[in-house]
């Protein structure tokens, strides 16, 4: 978390979850736009690989991702779910 709030500039969210047996985290992130995404996966670098050796990873992406984001996130077989239908949050 520190990592994140201290280097990552693209950020809009950056939150993690755990259920109630604390066996299974869920981390809901959200960039400004793919170069965000792209900064905040190099910046991870050498953190990546240690949260990777203690949990499974699986990585979903709600967003149809340019050909940068796709080749950053191919080794972890991502599923993506392309836009389909959406409200517009509504400005007051």
């Amino acid at each position: 978390m520190h990592l994140v709030r201290e280097k990552d500039s693209g950020r809009l969210q950056y939150d993690w979850f755990l259920n109630d047996e604390q066996t299974v985290y869920m981390v809901r992130e959200t960039y400004q736009d793919s170069a965000g995404m792209l900064e905040h996966i190099s910046n991870l670098g050498n953190t990546l690989g240690t949260l990777l050796d203690v949990y499974d990873l699986t990585v979903e992406v709600f967003e149809t991702p340019p050909r940068e984001v796709v080749a950053a996130l191919k080794d972890f077989a991502p599923t993506v779910y392309s836009p389909y239908q959406s409200l517009e949050k509504l400005s007051t």
